[in-house]
């Protein structure tokens, strides 16, 4: 839908543009995240440990394909950018709200195990 130009994108933006731009990649991130959950849960089970474990490995499949792409984009647009810039602006302010949307799931998950399943 956002492909197509529905604003369902951070800042309501939609389009082929927010996909190729610089923070695309995090939303490319965010589907390899989901692969990397499945792949592990299919290994090991539905376990409580696998959800967690599996949950931070996504989070940081999503930052480092992510951060790869932002500096990709941004290198490419002829603008020279330090990794730690890249970290200061694209991950750090991002850890703490994203483990406690991790904390988050992991509450909600074991309340609505039954529904869920």
């Amino acid at each position: 839908m956002g492909a197509l130009g529905l604003p369902v994108f951070s800042n309501f933006t939609g389009g082929i543009g927010a996909l190729l731009g610089p923070t695309g990649g995090y939303l490319a991130g965010f589907l390899l995240s989901a692969l990397m959950m499945w792949i592990m849960e299919n290994l090991f089970g539905r376990k409580r440990w696998v959800f967690i474990v599996s949950m931070i490995l996504g989070l940081l499949v999503c930052y480092v394909f992510g951060t790869a792409w932002f500096f990709f984009v941004y290198t490419l647009a002829s603008k020279a950018i330090t990794f730690k810039k890249i970290l200061g602006l694209c991950v750090l302010p991002f850890i703490i709200p994203d483990l406690l949307k991790i904390s988050l799931a992991l509450i909600l998950s074991k309340r609505f195990s039954h529904i869920i399943r």
